[in-house]
């Protein structure tokens, strides 16, 4: 997840942090499933990490990998 500005507190908060209501950081919440709630309804959402990030830390793509099957295994149904 990409990090976004919160223009009202001029502060930078993560993606994660916001979207999921977590104080725990993508490192730790990466690969879990959350709920989510879209307005309309409740989603599952997973954590994972960002494309850039992973280009820049090759290591980390053996954990998106895992997160992408996990994500790949529920759609499945």
């Amino acid at each position: 997840m990409a990090s976004g500005h919160d223009e009202d507190a001029g502060t930078l908060q993560p993606a994660t942090q916001t979207l999921l209501a977590t104080k725990e950081g993508i490192t730790k919440t990466r690969g879990r499933w959350f709920k989510y709630d879209t307005g309309s309804r409740e989603i599952r959402a997973l954590a994972t990490f960002h494309p850039a990030f992973l280009l820049r830390s090759p290591l980390q793509k053996r954990f998106a990998w895992r997160d992408f099957l996990a994500l790949r295994k529920v759609l499945a149904g």
